[in-house]
């Protein structure tokens, strides 16, 4: 079911935000977003999200740092980040999947494969 996955994407680019955030709520996902570091930092670590979709941030070591404050806050979050062109080498720890930013088929399938490896997911997807 749909409604029962919990997106958080983040994205430097606020009108890039506002329209992945319309997609994924248009198929009934709950979603979270944010700009940055802070805005990441404001929502509860009460809240769980199957997902954390991570649009490309520069520099690199920012978008590392943003990963490395979703794991920490959000342990059971799997980390989907989105590439532009050739997906960059990922860092396992970091992030568990990566997929082409401009294919909404191939970014909505990720989504569902990583929120069925969600440690906490109470969805049947």
């Amino acid at each position: 079911m749909n409604d029962l996955i919990r997106i958080l994407t983040v994205s430097q680019d606020e009108r890039l935000l506002e329209s992945r955030a319309a997609l994924f709520q248009k198929a009934h996902y709950y979603v979270r977003t944010a700009n940055d570091y802070r805005q990441i930092q404001s929502i509860s670590e009460r809240e769980n999200f199957e997902v954390a979709v991570l649009d490309r941030i520069d520099p690199a070591s920012e978008l590392d740092e943003l990963a490395r404050l979703i794991r920490k806050r959000w342990p059971k979050t799997q980390i989907l980040i989105l590439s532009k062109a050739t997906p960059p080498p990922l860092d396992d720890a970091l992030y568990d999947d990566c997929v082409d930013a401009f294919q909404v088929e191939e970014l909505f399938a990720g989504v569902v494969r990583l929120a069925a490896r969600s440690t906490f997911s109470s969805c049947s997807v």
